[in-house]
């Protein structure tokens, strides 16, 4: 990474080092090593911060006040998150809002109608008759030899 970019990534060094320890064919035993280097470092605080308290250099209190502080500092809490928004449904386009319904007629529909097939003369659909020859009117149906 070029030097431009260090002093905007803090923890630039911290993640270097480790990329050069993964390379290592001992990374298991190094960071075992790292591992007990901090536990001694959590004792030597400790007992520096016991033995502190014990001959009343420093209010206990305070310093487990400042102890906080400083943890919520370096490892700040996470803002709860609440409930994610209700869906919300999209705007309709006007194309389909705006649009004219058609209009339902009252009157019954319109019966179709037909052309006899003996006198050509269109009939009412239900005016007919089916016969082996075609549709009839009633007219001609009637006036026609019964087989």
């Amino acid at each position: 990474m070029s030097k431009f970019w260090s002093p905007m990534l803090p923890g630039e060094a911290a993640w270097d080092y480790i990329a050069r320890l993964q390379g290592r064919e001992n990374f298991e035993s190094e960071v075992a090593t790292l591992s007990d280097e901090v536990k001694v470092l959590q004792a030597l605080v400790s007992s520096l911060a016991q033995t502190m308290v014990g001959a009343g250099v420093v209010d206990g209190a305070k310093l487990g006040d400042n102890f906080q502080s400083a943890l919520e500092t370096i490892f700040p809490k996470p803002q709860p998150v609440g409930p994610p928004p209700a869906p919300t449904m999209p705007d309709i386009p006007a194309l389909y809002r705006d649009k004219q319904r058609p209009q339902i007629s009252s009157a019954p529909p319109s019966e179709p109608t037909v052309a006899c097939a003996r006198c050509s003369k269109q009939v009412l659909h239900s005016k007919t008759n089916i016969t082996g020859s075609g549709l009839f009117c009633d007219d001609c149906y009637a006036a026609s030899p019964m087989p």
